[in-house]
């Protein structure tokens, strides 16, 4: 749920994390229910933002932005991930996400409000059961350095 701090396991331990977002889910990359991915957010938060944002984009960062477009693909590739504030299924950030296996959550409405560049992101996917019925939604969490363990 938005808000909950939540414990995640990683490679070097365990951290502590806020879930701020939810969204559609169109590739999981070979991420699997449980798993979590993460990395160093590069947003992009407005269009006049973008060249800047791509010119110093590195290789295994979180790509969030409102929407992807072709003349980002080439930091697409490089990406651990995507994260828009719009789109869906058919969107090009899913069709990208697919064609190169990454993860790709869509439709968060304000990912590029609540997530700031070089936040700790973690991304992983749950089965939701709301008013929408019984479904997956990508989660993102960012790295709470205030809470306590």
């Amino acid at each position: 749920m938005i808000d909950d701090v939540v414990t995640i396991e990683t490679e070097n331990g365990s951290v502590r994390a806020r879930e701020i977002l939810n969204g559609d889910i169109p590739c999981l990359g070979s991420l699997e229910e449980g798993e979590y991915v993460n990395g160093i957010a590069a947003v992009i938060a407005k269009n006049a933002e973008k060249l800047e944002v791509l010119s110093r984009f590195r290789p295994g960062e979180v790509l969030v932005t409102q929407m992807t477009d072709p003349s980002m693909e080439k930091e697409m590739a490089k990406a651990l991930a995507f994260v828009t504030d719009n789109g869906g299924e058919t969107c090009h950030a899913a069709i990208i996400a697919k064609s190169l296996d990454k993860l790709c959550i869509v439709s968060t409405q304000d990912a590029t409000k609540k997530i700031k560049t070089g936040d700790r992101v973690y991304l992983g996917y749950g089965f939701v059961n709301d008013k929408e019925g019984e479904h997956y939604v990508g989660r993102i969490y960012v790295e709470d350095v205030h809470c306590s363990t």
